[in-house]
């Protein structure tokens, strides 16, 4: 199943944020990436400004990716969304299976 998550900011706070602070956020963001990374959920292209789309085999998977992802850590809010293939969806071959 894929899953569309969500992500508002709120630019205001992010500015209101000391230098200290935002390095530390940008260092857990780049942590983040590399556990993305090693579970195989990363590959150029899936991650767009605004929103990702995320290939996992239960929702259990999705919150557990939810709650490392450093924007939600950081008290941003992500919203979770299940994908449905439309009827007659071009199929772009196969999508990459989550790692054990």
């Amino acid at each position: 199943m894929r899953y569309a998550l969500l992500i508002y900011a709120d630019e205001a706070g992010w500015d209101a944020r000391t230098d200290e602070e935002r390095r530390s956020e940008y260092r857990r963001y780049e942590e983040f990436g590399g556990w993305l990374t090693e579970r195989g959920w990363l590959r150029g292209g899936d991650q767009l400004a605004g929103y990702i789309i995320l290939e996992a085999r239960h929702l259990d998977e999705v919150l557990d990716f939810t709650r490392r992802h450093p924007l939600v850590q950081a008290g941003l809010p992500m919203e979770i969304r299940p994908l449905r293939d439309a009827p007659g969806e071009v199929d772009t071959g196969p999508r990459p299976q989550p790692r054990n």
